[in-house]
């Protein structure tokens, strides 16, 4: 019966629960004043949440901005050594290259102020303050569930367990209550002493920031301003000797003995004759025509009786 008795006890607060998200059941035991804290409560925690990324996306944006600053630095320093040291043109970026570089520096040290001002007292009440308050928020609302479901009891089962079990609920719920009106006011004095002495901290930094970055330009400006706007790059080269092409060598070359290939054609050959007469003369040796029609014969009486052989195999074969 108790097992049956606390089911029935948890399917009512899920109900309860329920219809209130949905607007269809008002919080019996639940006064103004301590939904307007559990409002605040939830204001201020999505308020500081929000803060809390917004302000890490600005310091590491402001970190990449500071690396690319370095990187365009080093290259205009780059660009500007070497062959265009002693030219305008390479004084120039010199002297933008330099200030690029101090800007970098001068950004990173600003983040880490961004950081320490904004950024790190924001995350640490959000981490410890609200997030305590936020737990005692939950139980407080368990105990509210609770205590609802002990009064229905006792409307509808009179009894004495019953009325022992509303009083314990109804001393859990008051003491929730108090301590999230405790946890609230804790966190509204936190922010009203110190988040704005961080606010005009961080702002008193980044105006600083932007001062010097200011005067920084404005240096690279007056450092720029004396050089030509147009600056012809000059350099010394070594000239070489013209190239006079050589003449090409003669040599006389001397055949000795080297064979002679003559042929005459009386004809178009066929496959029947060929009436050609060739002669390869070479010292010791000698050949006509008549052999190379013999070979071929030769060889075209061997490709027949090769197909004659091949055809009766497979006939006699697949047959």
């Amino acid at each position: 019966s108790e097992y049956v008795h606390t089911e029935r006890k948890q399917w009512y607060q899920r109900r309860v629960r329920g219809k209130e998200k949905m607007g269809k059941a008002d919080q019996s035991v639940e006064s103004e004043d301590v939904r307007s804290v559990k409002t605040n409560l939830k204001t201020i925690k999505k308020g500081y949440k929000q803060i809390n990324h917004s302000g890490k996306a600005y310091v590491s944006e402001s970190e990449k901005l500071a690396m690319t600053t370095n990187e365009l630095g080093d290259a205009l320093l780059s660009l500007g050594s070497g062959i265009l040291t002693s030219t305008s043109l390479g004084s120039g970026l010199h002297t933008l290259g330099t200030q690029l570089k101090t800007m970098s520096s001068v950004t990173q040290n600003y983040n880490a102020a961004t950081n320490t001002n904004l950024v790190g007292p924001i995350g640490k009440l959000l981490d410890v303050d609200i997030k305590r308050a936020s737990d005692i928020k939950k139980r407080q609302e368990m105990a509210r569930l609770r205590y609802d479901s002990a009064i229905s009891s006792v409307k509808s089962h009179k009894g004495g367990k019953a009325e022992e079990e509303l009083e314990i609920a109804r001393q859990s719920y008051e003491q929730t209550t108090r301590e999230l009106n405790e946890a609230l006011t804790l966190i509204l004095a936190e922010i009203g002493n110190t988040l704005m002495v961080e606010l005009k901290s961080w702002a008193n930094s980044q105006a600083q920031y932007y001062r010097e970055m200011s005067e920084l330009w404005t240096q690279v400006e007056n450092q720029l301003a004396p050089l030509p706007t147009s600056a012809s790059v000059t350099t010394t080269t070594t000239v070489l000797n013209a190239y006079v092409p050589q003449p090409t060598p003669t040599y006389e070359t001397t055949y000795i003995n080297q064979p002679v290939y003559t042929t005459q054609h009386t004809q178009q050959p066929t496959a029947a004759t060929y009436h050609e007469t060739s002669t390869y003369s070479q010292p010791g040796y000698q050949s006509t025509q008549s052999e190379y029609v013999h070979t071929e014969r030769k060889q075209w009486y061997q490709r027949r009786v090769l197909f004659f052989f091949f055809f009766f195999f497979f006939f006699f074969f697949f047959f």
